[in-house]
């Protein structure tokens, strides 16, 4: 959507970026919305849609913390990505490891877990009845 405001010092275009991401106005619009599979905004309608406009400063500071917060969660999604590539890495090394019973393979674990006991192999058929 473009959107071109008449008068430029009393809104901000960061401010109203962030007002159309928020559930508030888009609730709005979607009641306001015409279409089935694909909806739609008249400039009537639109122009009828209640904006909160607070004063510059309060607009500038909202801004400021929502661009914050963006930074930190985009921060914290990629270390949390990060680390959760890691851990499944750890848990695929583990389980190979865990679960590999060659003698010249075996894990230092799964040898004293073993105790010295045999480990059989055997085919489908005799593990089912």
């Amino acid at each position: 959507m473009r959107l071109r405001l008449k008068e430029k010092n009393f809104i901000t275009s960061c401010f109203i970026r962030y007002l159309f991401e928020s559930d508030i106005l888009r609730s709005q619009i979607l009641k306001n919305a015409t279409g089935i599979t694909r909806f739609g905004l008249t400039k009537g309608r639109f122009e009828k849609l209640l904006l909160p406009i607070p004063p510059l400063a309060v607009q500038e500071e909202i801004v400021r913390v929502l661009d914050k917060f963006t930074e930190l969660t985009t921060e914290l999604t990629t270390e949390l990505t990060t680390e959760l590539t890691l851990r499944k890495k750890q848990y695929a090394y583990y389980r190979d490891a865990l679960l590999t019973f060659e003698a010249e393979k075996r894990h230092p674990f799964v040898e004293k877990l073993l105790n010295g006991a045999k480990v059989e192999y055997g085919h489908k058929n005799k593990l089912c009845k």
